[in-house]
């Protein structure tokens, strides 16, 4: 029912504009004809609304005048058919009801405009600056600050080449999420992965705090100096 309220707006205001003086003759024709459409579109969904099973006196409570313009067109146009109705639709290019997105879909974009896309952006500039300072200071500013010192399998200090590669292990699921985010704004689950991913190795890190999954993948572990 929604459709045919929306469709009978717009001939609504079609009916207002053939109202209006000074009309040309073309102007006038064509929206005679874009009226017509409207009807013949309302005439369309009304007959297949009376059809439905959705419809009953208890579920459907509507007063008589609100069934005067279906019902009007409907008796004009009783047989008119789904081809018919696309190529009005194309013909005059009438407006078609957009659906109203679930509460679901509402609810992503909030968490895509809120929560995904400045917090994986805000990690991957956090990123950035790691693998700078993870090549500069051959491990990485926290290690710096608290002591530690990453060392290769074989007990020699890891190079600054081997510490940008770790970090670069490290920070990759985040740096794939932005990369995402970024060319895909409208993707939610894949950079919500890429961040579950980068906490399930925080995690593995705290159960392990000597070898994270990136010293295993690279083959460094940390040490205090």
């Amino acid at each position: 029912m929604n459709a045919i309220a929306f469709y009978e707006s717009r001939l609504n205001r079609v009916e207002t504009e053939l109202e209006e003086p000074g009309l040309l003759p073309e102007e006038r024709q064509r929206l005679e004809q874009r009226r017509e459409a409207y009807r013949r579109v309302i005439a369309f969904h009304w007959r297949d609304a009376r059809q439905s099973s959705l419809i009953s006196q208890n579920s459907f409570p509507l007063e008589a005048e609100d069934l005067a313009v279906p019902e009007a067109a409907l008796a004009d146009y009783p047989d008119v058919t789904q081809e018919q109705i696309e190529q009005d639709i194309e013909l005059f290019e009438l407006r078609t009801p957009r659906p109203r997105p679930s509460l679901l879909v509402q609810l992503q974009g909030l968490l895509i405009t809120v929560i995904g896309q400045p917090a994986i952006m805000y990690l991957a500039v956090v990123a950035v600056f790691s693998l700078v300072f993870a090549f500069a200071l051959r491990g990485g500013l926290l290690f710096t600050l608290f002591g530690f010192t990453l060392q290769r399998s074989d007990g020699r200090l890891a190079s600054r080449a081997t510490c940008l590669r770790r970090a670069a292990v490290a920070w990759s699921p985040v740096l794939a999420g932005a990369f995402v985010v970024a060319v895909i704004s409208s993707v939610f689950v894949i950079p919500m992965f890429f961040l579950a991913l980068a906490g399930a190795g925080m995690i593995r890190a705290l159960r392990n705090p000597e070898q994270g999954i990136p010293d295993e993948i690279v083959g460094t572990h940390f040490v205090a100096k």
